[in-house]
């Protein structure tokens, strides 16, 4: 399973357990008014202001941290040592192109085909890393906006709740009415917390993580596109791409079994 499923199911058993634990029905804790001002409060702030085609590219990509998982550096560097033995069997970039590689290789061998200077293929991968930066950061600071709503609504039902109990004070169902009143009140509050704290938040910082691992990866890429450039030879590309890792995650792949042919 993958762990990020995993962690949001945990969050989810942590809340149904502690409801379980406080000595009261768990139906108590499942209101529709709540529901709708937290989760239709936030709905439509976030349309008011990212508009829709913003929020479907958001959660699109929200999407893809549970069924797409981060890719090992092992895997790349597996790659560039293929690449290096297929050129140096005096196949063609046309020829390699038709293996599967990570999506950024893939672009620095068409930059290789087209027979490009060094520089020119330095430039380029480098304006894309930049500007494929830029836009998951502009994601991420949308999801850690969307944040804030949920607890913003949270509070306005805890007002709301407060405001019928106080209205209903000197009348005489306020015995029957303070309950339910009060109930909308504390537990906008909650479904707010929940869905920031156990959703929006932990994503946009997996998604984060998840940038910082990428860039990482494509700066090894865009090295090991210049060394094949170059027409180094597997084991230097090997070992430089290795000083990519921390030391303990290093290996000698061309000795392994996965590294020959």
């Amino acid at each position: 399973m993958n762990s990020q499923i995993l962690g949001l199911l945990f969050g989810f058993v942590i809340i149904f357990v502690s409801i379980g634990s406080s000595n009261q029905t768990g139906v108590m804790y499942f209101n529709y008014l709540s529901i709708v001002i937290v989760l239709g409060g936030t709905i439509s702030a976030s349309i008011l202001t990212f508009g829709l085609k913003e929020l479907k590219i958001v959660f699109s990509t929200l999407t893809k941290i549970f069924f797409r998982p981060v890719q090992e550096f092992k895997q790349v560097i597996l790659e560039f040592i293929e690449i290096s033995k297929k050129k140096n069997q005096g196949r063609t970039y046309t020829e390699i192109l038709q293996g599967s590689y990570h999506p950024f290789t893939t672009d620095g061998l068409r930059l290789l085909e087209n027979d490009l200077s060094l520089e020119q293929i330095s430039s380029i991968m480098e304006i894309s890393l930049v500007e494929r930066k830029n836009y998951f950061l502009h994601q991420i600071e949308i999801v850690r906006t969307l944040a804030k709503y949920p607890p913003a609504f949270g509070m306005i039902g805890t007002v709301i709740g407060l405001v019928a109990v106080l209205e209903g004070l000197g009348t005489s169902t306020e015995i029957t009415s303070i309950g339910p009143n009060m109930a909308i009140a504390l537990i906008t509050t909650l479904y707010g917390l929940f869905l920031s704290n156990v959703f929006f938040i932990p994503l946009s910082d997996n998604l984060l993580h998840r940038l910082n691992h990428s860039n990482r990866m494509r700066k090894m890429i865009i090295r090991g596109i210049l060394l094949i450039k170059d027409d180094q030879d597997s084991v230097y590309i090997q070992e430089v791409l290795n000083a990519h890792q921390l030391p303990g995650s290093r290996e000698n792949y061309i000795l392994s079994k996965e590294g020959l042919d």
